[in-house]
């Protein structure tokens, strides 16, 4: 649905063509009058829902259904608002009417279906009812039957801006009610577990002064809940006594909807200014309960999969920006580690190991933290970097990181002031990408050359370590072995060359490493080379430390 020229307008859209074609259920423009002038009544953010069997659902002050793709509607409710005739006039005044339609009142806010009852249908207003269908599936003209909260749980006229029907059984719901254009910002979180009938309010210890405006229910753990308010993400782990906050590196912004993406098991927060937040895996928290809060606990890390890094938006010289193509800061890639610890850490380590145990990568101390709570890291899916050139400028000292590792078993292994965790981590390849499949024909030669990397460079840190020592002769030939490894650049302008095998090695590098693909036979060919190029500058350079 969209706000274009009026409220309630819905758009079938074309993503091969581009077409936006306008299928709304009432063709009257609302534009420039009172809503008790119109036949219908839409909200400035009309909703829209979805049945299982198809058909698509749009709320005004009635509800509309179409099974045909907008073609054709139908109204499968009466008048499900107060309507309330005294606040539908002209809005504006007294110098001038401003009549945009934002300010339509007695309208459908929210509707939900739910997979638990193909049949059932929830609806709530901008001014304060939940109404309910149980037999929209069975005939044509639904029989609805308000459910309001009491009075006694929230006062009229609150906005119930979202429901959401339980995850583990038909009858169960929650909403979010906000009364801060009453002058309320008190937050209203209510729930219901037999269909409206009764009402509790589940707001627990929420702060008085952050009004809610979405709440979902976790898909895995009934007992989770997750609100939105209008200073962040709220999350309650006993159904709604307790609540923490959730907001952690969010700015404290007005939460419009939240939304659960149950597959890869994210919690995704729209907040007002279009901004788009996701908390990934959110493992940690559903099994939050069954951890031990006095001891440190390691969870399981869902799978990782090998995904290919695209190049950096600012790589377009077109300085409009390609379709579809937003801009924010990427979360971890690779394989996300949670873990908590009862208090503050002296030390805390992250080692990887393989399916035969052989540790693969170890996570600096920068990159594992070791406060009092929660912790969060992440594993790039790369082994440990090569061998580092000390006497070099620091962007040519080399790689930080190693081969990225085949798809297979790996072991996460925390450590934490001497006490030990460990979860097995799967690591999956990418199913779309065709050139997954020699995985292992990359990481086997990208591995020999960052071994042959490293060879070269604990060299070249030996000979810079040793030109004092020794005759004069020794020195030179140190230095004929040195030239033979690299033609030592001062800065990354510096091409005065010729590349030498440190270089030659780097590019070689670079070039296997520029996609997900194994090498081809030339790259092949090339690192063969180069392999028995520094078998012979080993020999040189053993001879050259040899002599005196």
């Amino acid at each position: 649905t969209s706000t274009n020229s009026d409220t309630g307008q819905v758009y079938l859209w074309n993503a091969r063509t581009r077409q936006a074609r306008d299928v709304s259920p009432d063709a009257e423009s609302n534009g420039v009058k009172p809503a008790s002038a119109l036949d219908y009544r839409f909200n400035w953010d009309t909703p829209i829902a979805f049945t299982d069997d198809g058909k698509v659902l749009v709320g005004g002050n009635v509800l509309f259904e179409s099974a045909d793709r907008g073609e054709t509607w139908s109204v499968i409710s009466p008048d499900l608002t107060r309507n309330d005739r005294s606040k539908q006039g002209p809005s504006g005044g007294p110098v001038s009417y401003d009549q945009s339609g934002a300010e339509f009142y007695d309208t459908i806010l929210y509707v939900a279906t739910t997979k638990l009852d193909p049949a059932l249908i929830w609806v709530t207003t901008d001014d304060g009812l939940v109404q309910i269908t149980r037999n929209a599936g069975a005939q044509a003209k639904a029989s609805w039957e308000s459910v309001s909260p009491p009075l006694s749980l929230v006062p009229p006229w609150g906005r119930i801006t979202g429901i959401d029907p339980g995850r583990f059984a038909a009858g169960t719901a929650f909403i979010a009610v906000e009364r801060h254009l009453n002058g309320d910002d008190r937050p209203y979180v209510l729930a219901t577990d037999d269909y409206g009938k009764t009402w509790r309010s589940i707001a627990g210890d929420l702060p008085r002064d952050q009004y809610v405006r979405t709440v979902r229910q976790d898909p895995r753990v009934g007992s989770v809940l997750y609100a939105g308010t209008n200073r962040g993400v709220w999350v309650t782990l006993n159904g709604g006594s307790h609540w923490h906050p959730l907001r952690l590196n969010m700015p404290a912004t007005a939460v419009y909807d939240l939304e659960i993406e149950t597959v890869a098991n994210d919690l995704v927060a729209g907040a007002h200014g279009r901004g788009v937040w996701i908390l990934d895996d959110l493992t940690p928290i559903q099994q939050w309960n069954a951890a031990n809060s006095a001891s440190v606990a390691l969870f399981a890390p869902r799978d990782a999969f090998q995904i290919w890094n695209w190049p950096p938006v600012n790589t377009f010289t077109d300085p409009v920006l390609p379709y579809n193509d937003y801009i924010g800061d990427g979360g971890a890639g690779g394989a996300i580690v949670t873990y908590f610890l009862p208090r503050a850490a002296k030390a805390a380590s992250l080692t990887i190991l393989d399916s035969g145990g052989r540790p693969v990568r170890h996570l600096r101390a920068g990159d594992v933290t070791k406060d009092a709570g929660m912790n969060r890291a992440s594993w790039d899916l790369t082994e440990d970097g090569p061998v580092l050139w000390n006497g070099t400028y620091k962007q040519n000292r080399g790689p930080d990181e190693g081969a990225e590792v085949v798809p297979g078993r790996y072991t996460v292994q925390l450590t934490v002031d001497g006490v030990a965790k460990s979860q097995p981590l799967i690591v999956k390849p990418d199913p779309r990408d065709p050139a997954a499949a020699g995985a292992a024909g990359r990481y086997d030669a990208l591995a020999a050359l960052y071994g042959e990397l490293s060879t070269i460079d604990t060299m070249l840190n030996r000979i810079d370590e040793s030109l004092a020592a020794g005759s004069p002769q020794r020195a030179e030939r140190l230095q004929a072995v040195r030239r033979s490894l690299t033609y030592d650049p001062r800065n990354i302008e510096d091409l005065t060359g010729p590349a030498q095998l440190r270089e030659d090695v780097l590019d070689l590098i670079s070039r296997i490493g520029s996609s997900s693909a194994p090498p081809t036979a030339a790259e092949a060919a090339q690192a063969g080379r180069y392999k028995a190029r520094l078998a012979r500058v080993e020999s040189d350079y053993q001879a050259a430390l040899s002599y005196r």
